[in-house]
């Protein structure tokens, strides 16, 4: 019985030992240097501040990770048992529960290393192995070698438990209650076919499939969005005014600008003066429809049940700060393969289906997700859906692919996220969600995955610069050219974005297929889908794409853009500490642990950020005048004139312009193609449109305070 005891301590402690240095090096990889705790300002005030039940799921994880590592113990210790009892008393119950610890442990890593490729603690041994036969061979000898360790452990728990009547009853009570309760909460689930048996919806349903950082050239190099795209309505030269998500979802859903919604930046949602009751789903509500939002991130916005956007139904992972800090931590070897469970939703609701999480997330996850939703979550109504994926967000990383640049992970990822839309659209017929509908195809932004073939003639352009407007850019940006997206007005590509219009049924005249190269905006999504349903006409700063689609006259648009927060990382380890500092002073946290940005820093962000008016091939950038962080020095404005189809370049500061426009250059005009009546008309729009960002900026709103 001593024996016992010093052997089921010891399984403790070794299981204590692997979760405490698995945690503290995943709380100092991810957060070494941040100063979260111990720094006395705003930010960790307000954490200590928040809702107990803002802290529930960060305290439900840590208690799920504790329990998982004793219940490992508990199976460690009735595997000694079971070798104890085959006769083995030679070598001594210390060491014999560390080889059996070991044996046990060491198949965790393993399988937890095929399983969850990206997991910190999955060495490349095991992620690239020398063969995939070899590779498969030890997977499925470890998943052989763990099956008999938990049945020979549970031989022996059964063994040793039913000679206790009262408590093995009550485990057995316990195992088929949570049977049970499982599936009566299968069977009473709602069902959306029988909901919706016999259901003919009058007006169409309007479904947008939604994605993030999505690259819109790339639309025509994979077949299923190709195949979709060619049979549709397809605008081929489209931008979104912020090259964000959150702003970028609001201006589709409410067609305005920044400057008159004053949505300028992802978590921008204290200001209390955005009209949240303008955008779609409120107006789309009120026509009848039932409006639905499913998205796998929720950490660039807040949409969620205290701020809907007006969305009646919202599935998605919790705005929480707490979730954001541990997406990235929730990676203990043991408690990953928890992730398997059929309840793994209520004990991980942080991670469940998040993208941000990469260790965990999977496309497949995040479908069958959408499949429930759309089986068991419908009414008898009109169905405005908006289906967001951001599972090609940076950092491109669905499995481990990490000795590939960025920009073939992103496209491997394009692949995936290509064969999945077709798994969408049948999903939708499946429901008879397409019967009858308007199926848009379109991104919050778009997207610079890295260096290729258009990205390096902009640098080129950017290089052969004079020098002092070369440094002077550099200064502003950082780098001759930013990738990602937001960051860079000069790279179209992380405004442009794909839009396709596809109508089912017969109650639209529009033709199909047809193409358009004209230059559009997400913000004409709004008054399109207005006209196309007969809903009244609304003041927005987009217009109607019915009049194109009809093979009326293409309008010439003028298009805004705006740049967001432009993050530079450092390579020094001190300044990395002191941005991190500085970026997390830019944040505060609400009760229920919602974030958001200060306002006091959204309208100094405001006041630096880059202009770009958008007019045919030729865009001009404003990066207007602003002052150094850290020697308070200031930088004087400077202009860009770029043909996006020669990738013609000209930087100018303002005497420079100045000194243009009074002596224009004819060689530089002609390779620009535009003229210095185009210029003047340009810069006369941007420095208005400037005028207007200072008006938000200086407006002193309220903070929008949500109990």
């Amino acid at each position: 019985m001593r024996d016992n005891r010093i052997a089921f301590l010891t399984a403790c402690c070794l299981s204590a030992g692997a979760f405490i240095f698995h945690l503290l090096f995943l709380i100092l990889h991810f957060t070494s240097g941040i100063g979260l705790i111990g720094k006395k300002d705003a930010f960790n005030r307000e954490l200590f501040d928040m809702h107990f039940m803002a802290y529930w799921p960060g305290i439900l994880l840590v208690l799920v990770a504790i329990a998982s590592y004793f219940i490992f113990s508990g199976i460690v210790y009735y595997f000694f048992l079971f070798i104890r009892q085959l006769g083995e008393k030679k070598i001594s119950t210390i060491s014999l529960m560390l080889r059996c610890w070991l044996v046990a442990y060491f198949s965790v890593i393993v399988i937890n290393c095929n399983l969850f490729p990206n997991s910190f603690f999955s060495t490349p041994v095991f992620i690239s192995p020398p063969s995939p036969w070899y590779s498969i061979n030890i997977f499925h000898a470890t998943i052989i070698i763990s099956c008999a360790v938990v049945l020979c452990a549970c031989v022996i728990a059964i063994q040793k438990l039913i000679r206790h009547k009262i408590l093995f009853s009550t485990l057995l009570l316990l195992l088929f209650g949570l049977m049970g309760h499982s599936l009566y909460a299968s069977y009473k689930k709602p069902n959306s076919e029988s909901v919706r048996m016999g259901y003919e919806n009058k007006k169409p349903n309007v479904i947008v499939i939604y994605y993030c950082s999505f690259v819109a050239h790339y639309l025509q190099d994979y077949p299923n969005f190709k195949l979709f795209a060619d049979h549709s309505v397809w605008f081929q030269n489209v931008l979104s005014p912020t090259a964000r998500s959150a702003p970028g979802t609001f201006e589709f859903l409410s067609g305005l600008y920044p400057i008159n919604s004053h949505f300028f930046e992802n978590l921008n949602w204290r200001d209390s003066r955005i009209p949240y009751k303008a955008s779609l789903p409120y107006l789309f509500q009120k026509a009848g429809y039932q409006t639905v939002f499913i998205t796998n991130i929720n950490a660039f916005r807040r949409l969620d049940s205290k701020l809907r956007w007006g969305f009646q139904s919202i599935f998605s992972p919790p705005t929480n700060v707490i979730g954001v800090l541990l997406a990235k931590m929730n990676d203990l070897p043991l408690t990953n393969l928890l992730f398997y469970l059929p309840f793994n939703k209520n004990l991980f609701s942080l991670n469940y289906n998040n993208a941000d999480d990469s260790v965990h997330y999977t496309l497949s996850g995040y479908l069958a997700e959408v499949k429930n939703v759309l089986s068991h979550h419908l009414t008898r109504k009109p169905l405005f859906l908006v289906l967001n994926d951001e599972s090609l967000h940076y950092p491109y990383a669905i499995e481990a692919m990490s000795n590939l640049s960025e920009l073939d992970r992103y496209k491997i990822l394009m692949e995936r996220v290509d064969q999945q839309f077709s798994q969408y659209i049948i999903a939708l017929k499946k429901q008879h969600l397409l019967d009858n509908a308007i199926l848009i195809l379109t991104a919050d932004h778009g997207e610079s995955p890295g260096p290729d073939a258009q990205s390096n003639l902009m640098a080129e352009a950017v290089d052969n610069s004079s020098d002092e407007d070369h440094d002077l850019l550099l200064k502003k940006l950082g780098s001759s050219v930013v990738y990602g997206h937001g960051g860079d007005v000069m790279m179209r590509e992380q405004y442009r974005v794909p839009l396709v219009f596809h109508f089912y049924g017969n109650h639209q005249t529009i033709k199909m297929p047809q193409k358009n190269d004209a230059l559009n905006s997400t913000l004409d999504i709004m008054p399109t889908l207005f006209q196309l349903l007969n809903m009244p006409a609304l003041q927005r700063d987009g217009q109607s794409l019915l009049p194109e689609m009809k093979g009326q006259k293409e309008t010439l648009h003028v298009l805004y853009a705006n740049s967001g927060i432009n993050v530079a990382l450092p390579e020094n380890s001190d300044k990395m500490k002191a941005l991190a500092r500085k970026i997390k002073s830019a944040y505060r946290v609400a009760p229920d642990g919602a974030f958001g940005l200060n306002l006091a820093f959204l309208a100094k962000l405001k006041r630096n950020m880059s202009l770009a008016i958008y007019w045919k091939n030729v865009c001009l950038v404003y990066f207007p005048e602003n002052i150094t962080q850290d020697k308070k020095i200031s930088i004087p404005a400077l202009f860009a004139i770029i043909n996006e189809k020669k990738f013609a370049l000209s930087l100018l500061t303002r005497p420079e312009l100045n000194q243009f426009l009074a002596h224009p250059d004819a060689a530089k005009l002609k390779a620009l193609d535009i003229n210095t009546n185009e210029v003047r008309h340009l810069l006369s729009l941007v420095t208005n449109y400037h005028k207007k960002v200072l008006l938000s900026a200086n407006g002193n709103p309220a903070v929008r305070m949500i109990k």
